[in-house]
């Protein structure tokens, strides 16, 4: 974790001598699966769970049509699963630095982008709740739980310039992850599990140097 956050910052202080740059704040939910597989075989997804994110991102401009935005959010995530007595949530709160290729092109005071890029996500805490109970994960080093989440995000909105020197957006974000979150030996069977999410975002950026 101690890594990615001191990655974030010495890219942003890196850049700041450079050209265009802007930064600023985003916040919104996003519904949020787990999935679910059985010996590497995917088998089902949860239901959704409506989770909450927000973050700091770095807007570096490195073409006329493209830009490096590394972002450093803190994000829920997890699944539901319905049963016949009671249904139970998973929880997992996480720390999460994305790295992605933003493509942008202005249209008088709208610039509609679109992003790709990878992410890491560093879970600090968990839990598992039904009506009649709560129990913390354990991530300890031989447990089932992984903190690390490794995943490809993909995104799309706009951005509205308000003046050169800041603006609003809105934003699509669809998550996907590589990694799993839980593995497990029971028996004759592994049972993992890999999060998924998708959510609108709101945001206010600030631009430094204006063309």
């Amino acid at each position: 974790m101690r890594f990615f956050l001191l990655f974030f910052v010495q890219l942003v202080f890196f850049n700041l001598a450079q050209s265009q740059h802007s930064f600023g704040i985003r916040s919104g939910f996003h519904s949020s699966k787990v999935k679910f597989f059985v010996n590497d075989d995917f088998l089902e997804n949860s239901d959704a769970l409506n989770q909450f994110e927000i973050g700091l991102f770095y807007n570096k401009k490195i073409h006329e049509h493209f830009a490096l935005t590394p972002e450093l959010n803190y994000l829920e995530r997890g699944g539901s699963i319905p049963g016949s007595i009671s249904t139970e949530e998973t929880h997992y709160n996480q720390l999460e630095l994305v790295v992605p290729i933003t493509l942008q092109f202005r249209v008088k005071r709208f610039v509609p982008f679109a992003k790709l890029g990878l992410s890491y996500g560093y879970t600090l805490s968990g839990f598992t709740r039904t009506a009649l109970s709560r129990r913390e994960l354990d991530f300890s080093d031989n447990d089932a739980y992984k903190r690390s989440d490794f995943g490809l995000v993909v995104g799309g909105g706009t951005h509205f310039l308000v003046t050169d020197s800041w603006g609003i957006f809105l934003e699509y974000r669809y998550r996907e992850s590589f990694s799993y979150t839980m593995d497990a030996e029971l028996e004759d069977i592994r049972l993992s599990t890999k999060n998924r999410g998708q959510g609108l975002v709101l945001g206010v950026m600030l631009t430094l140097s204006p063309d």
